[in-house]
């Protein structure tokens, strides 16, 4: 029979069974560092995500807060244009109420009546004014040899006059109206102050 080396024996299945160990041990903390490599990378995208949907809410409201700042600044550039031109054309409907009080309104009448005429003489026109403008105009047009009738017309408020001639379907308007309401859009064309 032949004779079994029990120490020897003892430290083979001793080796293999640590080599068998570190094998296991080395295949489970490979294992182990595979997955918190996993979790790791899991974590830091989770964190970029929650980063950007943080960084997008941020920027969201930065762009809410300034979409309000503009709008409340344009908001504040009208009101204040609107100050500034009902302010403006308030005194110009003063001062044009000041001056169809005048003398020098009389002579306005006679220059842009006499204007009207040399265009078209011996012309049948009809005159339309304010009920304020009516004696003066019509006394003008007598002087100018006008061949008309008059007409109060209560949409001139300011004063001037409209001539219709009658033969050439034209309508004339010399009313201050026309002209302040020219003003204004043109106040508004060309100030400058259109907001966007």
């Amino acid at each position: 029979m032949a004779k079994i080396d029990i120490d020897a024996l003892n430290r083979k299945v001793l080796s293999e069974a640590y080599a068998e160990y570190d094998s296991i041990v080395n295949n489970l903390e490979n294992i182990k560092n595979q997955k918190i490599s996993r979790i790791k990378d899991s974590l830091a995208e989770n964190m970029k995500n929650e980063i950007n949907i943080e960084l997008t809410r941020a920027k969201n409201l930065e762009q809410k807060r300034l979409s309000e700042i503009i709008f409340s600044n344009k908001r504040n550039l009208i009101n204040q244009r609107v100050e500034m031109e009902i302010e403006i054309f308030d005194e110009l409907y003063k001062k044009l109420a000041e001056f169809v009080s005048s003398e020098e309104y009389i002579k306005y009448l006679y220059e842009k009546l006499e204007n009207g005429k040399k265009t078209f003489e011996n012309e049948n026109v009809k005159i339309y004014a304010n009920s304020k403008d009516i004696e003066k105009i019509n006394k003008i047009a007598s002087e100018l040899n006008y061949t008309y009738t008059i007409e109060t017309d209560n949409n001139i408020k300011i004063g001037g006059f409209i001539i219709e001639y009658i033969n050439r379907s034209l309508l004339y308007n010399d009313t201050l109206d026309s002209e302040y309401e020219n003003q204004k859009e043109w106040f508004k064309k060309s100030a400058q102050l259109i907001i966007n």
